[in-house]
Parts: C-alpha cells; sequence; structure tokens
C-alpha cells in the first residue's frame, strides 16, 4: 500500500522524505524477520550459501541509507566511506548484506548519544579490502 501511496500521489518534501524512510524501516523489518528464519535454519544445518559476483559498496550504501533517520535522531554522526565507487566480490550478497545491517544496528543500538559510527571500506592491499564500524 505504501509503494501504491507514493506513486498515486504528489506530497511536500518532508511527507515524501518520511513515506521513503517509512519505505526504508519496513524493509528492514523484513530483513529482520528474514534473518530470525534464517537463524533457525542456520541452527539446523539447512542453509547454504549462494555465492556471486556483488557491489560491497553499493550493498554497503543500502544499509547505511536504512539508518540514517534514526541516526539523525538520536544524533549520532554517521558516516560511510568508501576507497571505491564499486567493488565486486564473490559473495553471498543476502548473507553480506545481513552482516552489514547487523554491524551498524548494533552500532546505533550500543552507541552514546551525540556519538560516531564509521562504516568504512578501503584498500589495505593490492586485492584486498578493510570494512570497519567503529564508534
Amino acid at each position: 500500500p505504501l509503494n501504491k501511496m507514493m506513486r498515486k500521489i504528489e506530497y511536500d518534501a518532508y511527507t515524501t522524505d518520511h513515506m521513503k524512510i517509512i519505505k526504508r524501516n519496513a524493509d528492514r523489518l523484513l530483513h529482520l524477520t528474514s534473518q530470525v528464519l534464517d537463524f533457525r535454519l542456520i541452527e539446523l544445518n539447512k542453509i547454504k550459501l549462494r555465492r556471486e559476483k556483488a557491489d560491497i559498496v553499493s550493498i554497503c550504501k543500502r544499509a547505511y541509507a536504512c539508518f540514517e533517520y534514526e541516526a539523525t535522531e538520536k544524533q549520532i554522526n554517521c558516516i560511510f566511506n568508501s576507497s571505491f565507487e564499486s567493488f565486486h566480490l564473490e559473495v553471498d550478497p543476502t548473507k553480506m548484506e545481513k552482516i552489514v545491517y547487523n554491524l551498524l544496528s548494533n552500532g546505533l543500538k550500543h552507541s552514546p548519544e551525540r556519538g560516531q559510527i564509521i562504516l568504512s571500506i578501503e584498500q589495505i592491499m593490492e586485492r584486498g579490502l578493510k570494512r570497519a564500524i567503529s564508534r
């Protein structure tokens, strides 16, 4: 219904921004539900990795965008840095996204008001990446 509302009617910028936040948070809840189900599958040893070439920068940017509003509300300075426009690796994109979501979620949960969270992707070796979240 939210997608339909967003397409049908023109809203002012404030309302449009908040509807986008609602959409991102709904997507985040869907991810969390999926994680709970995946956890059960892991317990039963029935989960498999689906490796494919995926852009790590895009995965991190999407996850980061889901937490920007919450960070602003908690007055936490959230910073995303990447040395790359894109960086493709053979990973399970769904699992990688869940990892980044969990790291950011935990960072927000455990950061004090006016704290700082940095999600940074940097080259540290010829073929390696450093992924770090700090507070």
